[in-house]
């Protein structure tokens, strides 16, 4: 796993969100990453709670 992918990773589940998955999507122009959850590990999951962890590793 890249270092920008383990990063998020371990971000997100000091965060409480479990990842099941972390994808960098090939673009020579910008960085895009794919995450993928597991819906039963993480019940209370919403897109505003990812944004705001993600936010919190100034990537």
């Amino acid at each position: 796993m890249k270092h920008i992918e383990a990063k998020i990773k371990h971000a997100l589940e000091n965060k409480g969100i479990k990842c099941q998955s972390i994808f960098a999507m090939p673009d020579p122009d910008d960085t895009r990453i794919l995450l993928a959850f597991n819906s039963k590990d993480n019940r209370k999951l919403s897109t505003k709670k990812i944004e705001i962890a993600l936010e919190s590793l100034n990537v």
